[in-house]
């Protein structure tokens, strides 16, 4: 958790550095950009970019610090760095596994209801 925390939040400060340079240069095309269909620009542009007020990117900023933070408090638990009842232990190490778990099966569910469409048609030509 630790590790993906800190990956995740690495690539969510990356979006936002880009988000802020396509507010100074609305021409300009972030690296994020890998083709059509993986276009980071183009959302964070749109109304869905900023659902809330202020842009989402923000959001992933601090939820992947939570999820970091989550990482690390699980690790000193389970090691015992931090003093707790084993029951504690127990009910951390049983969630920290069952939230991986969970979280795998939603990336694996939701990459190809997302993608279906595209690897479902037959390639267009690009004009």
């Amino acid at each position: 958790m630790v590790l993906s925390g800190a990956v995740g939040w690495l690539a969510s400060f990356r979006l936002t550095v880009d988000d802020r340079r396509l507010l100074s240069a609305p021409g300009c095309r972030p690296p994020s950009d890998i083709s059509p269909v993986v276009s980071c620009g183009s959302v964070m542009s749109s109304p869905r970019g900023g659902l809330f007020g202020f842009p989402d990117t923000l959001i992933g900023l601090g939820a992947f610090a939570a999820v970091a933070a989550l990482g690390v408090t699980a690790h000193c638990l389970e090691r015992g760095v931090v003093p707790s009842p084993r029951g504690v232990r127990d009910v951390v190490r049983v969630i920290h596994g069952m939230l991986l778990a969970a979280w795998h099966a939603l990336i694996a569910l939701l990459v190809p209801t997302r993608f279906r469409p595209y690897w479902s048609s037959p390639p267009r030509a690009v004009t």
